[in-house]
């Protein structure tokens, strides 16, 4: 074979080499660009559904009272319309209707909605399925999505709540232990309720037969108790009675109520201490 066809042999594989060599860069600068977008899509994705769960966590906080109240499902249209509007990408939303209604835990019971927040498969079918009645949520293969409990609102509320609550029935034993700077031997009066109801004197507590908000009374004044201690979580009055659920025998008690946003009493007794 003559060195000019072994040239043009050398040539040849060169030329095939870069040609491969060139082929390689591009399918691998394509699937660079492609992962940077599929990387970047992610992104926007997870950034709109956090987004969407910040606004809800925010919202359902300042209107817990209201929410705990609202035993069906918030809309399509509340939830588009206030959290998924202005956003870089189409995000879903579905509430929950109230969940743990027939909570039989008196204290430690508090209801919740469930939100799932999903971005829809990119070409695929979207076959996500979410369950009004339980929250459970099913995404579609390759979805975006995020399941909002707002049971630790609630929770944090209620626990809140109850240790105001708690804080207050305190505060009224130690002011019946106090005496209130009068003279002693108080075991046998009933420093909780005014001896002569139809008279009471300015530091008495009045007479207050069945539950009674203890802000819209006097009581802040009586007590020297603010009135923000006086209140649940949710900006509710705590109520008094020094009769009913009460003993008026040594003794003697008096009887805080809370009454929470869904309906459910939690009584609290003061005891003399």
């Amino acid at each position: 074979m003559s060195k000019r066809g072994q040239g043009g042999f050398v040539l040849y594989g060169t030329v095939a080499f870069l040609a491969m060599a060139l082929l390689a860069f591009a399918l691998g600068w394509s699937s660079r660009i492609t992962q940077n977008e599929v990387a970047k899509q992610s992104t926007v994705y997870n950034d709109s559904i956090r987004q969407v769960k910040n606004a809800i966590v925010q919202w359902y906080e300042i209107n817990a009272a209201a929410n705990s109240q609202n035993s069906s499902a918030f809309s399509d249209q509340f939830l588009q319309s206030n959290f998924a509007q202005n956003l870089p990408t189409s995000v879903n939303i579905k509430s929950s209707i109230l969940i743990g209604q027939n909570c039989t835990d008196l204290k430690y019971c508090s209801p919740y909605h469930v939100f799932a927040i999903w971005v829809s498969p990119k070409g695929g079918v979207d076959t996500s399925a979410f369950n009004p009645a339980t929250g459970e949520f099913s995404p579609a293969p390759n979805s975006t999505s995020l399941l909002l409990s707002t049971k630790s609102i609630q929770d944090a509320l209620l626990t809140k709540s109850i240790a105001a609550l708690d804080n207050l029935g305190s505060r009224l034993a130690q002011r019946f232990s106090s005496g209130f700077g009068v003279s002693t031997g108080h075991s046998s009066s009933n420093l909780f309720r005014a001896q002569d109801c139809s008279n009471p004197a300015p530091d008495d507590i009045p007479c207050i037969n069945t539950y009674a908000s203890v802000v819209s009374s006097n009581f802040p004044a009586i007590t020297n108790i603010s009135a923000l201690e006086m209140r649940d979580a949710w900006g509710n009055d705590f109520l008094f009675s020094n009769l009913q659920n009460s003993n008026l025998d040594i003794p003697y008690t008096a009887s805080l109520e809370m009454i929470t946003p869904w309906g459910q009493p939690i009584f609290m007794t003061v005891t003399q201490p």
